[in-house]
C-alpha cells in the first residue's frame, strides 16, 4: 500500500492532539490497526475510512483527496499515468480508491458476480460514470469488474448493467 494516506491520517491525529487509544475509542477501530493504516502496512477499507474522516472532523473526501494528491507526486515519479481534467482536477490511473474498491470487492466482479481466485489480481476498477462525463474518481462511482464485464459495459452501455453498478457503488459508501 502506498503510505500516503496514512500519513495524512497520522498528521490530523497529531494535530487534533489525539493518541492512538483516542482516535481508537472514537471509532471502535482497535488501536493496532490505525497504527498499522498510518504505516502504510495496512489499507483501511472504506468503511474504516469513513469512521477516521469523521472522528478527525474531515469529509471522507478530504482524506482521500490528501492520499491521491501524494500517489500524484509519487506516480509521476514512478512514470504512472496520469489525466489533467479541465477543471484542474488531476486523476491518477492507480488511485487509492480503485484500490480500495477493488480490495473490498474480495475477487467478486460486481456486474456477473463470478468470484475469481487470488481475489483482486483478476479485477479491474471501472467508474460507473466516466471521468469524461463528469464522473469523479471516488469509492462511490467505482466499481470492480472482471476483464469480460469491463469490455462488456464499455462496449454496450447496457442501461440494465448500469443501474446495477450505480447500486454497486454506493454501497461503497
Amino acid at each position: 500500500m502506498d503510505s500516503s494516506l496514512g500519513m495524512h491520517i497520522r498528521a490530523e491525529r497529531r494535530k487534533q492532539k489525539l493518541t492512538l487509544r483516542d482516535l481508537s475509542n472514537i471509532t471502535g477501530i482497535d488501536y493496532s490497526l490505525i497504527s498499522k493504516y498510518e504505516n502504510g502496512v495496512v489499507t483501511p477499507p472504506p468503511e474504516k475510512i469513513r469512521l477516521i474522516a469523521s472522528a478527525l472532523n474531515l469529509t471522507e473526501d478530504a482524506l482521500l483527496s490528501f492520499g491521491q494528491a501524494l500517489d500524484l507526486e509519487n506516480s509521476m515519479r514512478r512514470g504512472t499515468e496520469y489525466t489533467m481534467l479541465e477543471d484542474d482536477q488531476i486523476v491518477v490511473s492507480d488511485s487509492l480508491a480503485n484500490k480500495l474498491v477493488l480490495k473490498a470487492a474480495n475477487g467478486q466482479c460486481e456486474l456477473c458476480g463470478q468470484i475469481f481466485p487470488n481475489g483482486e489480481a483478476f479485477l479491474e476498477a471501472h467508474h460507473v460514470i466516466w471521468l469524461r462525463n463528469g464522473g469523479t474518481p471516488t469509492i462511490d462511482n467505482t466499481v470492480a469488474l472482471c476483464p469480460n464485464c469491463h469490455k462488456r459495459i464499455h462496449l454496450y452501455r447496457d442501461p440494465a448493467d448500469i443501474e446495477k453498478l450505480i447500486k454497486a457503488a454506493k454501497k461503497h459508501k
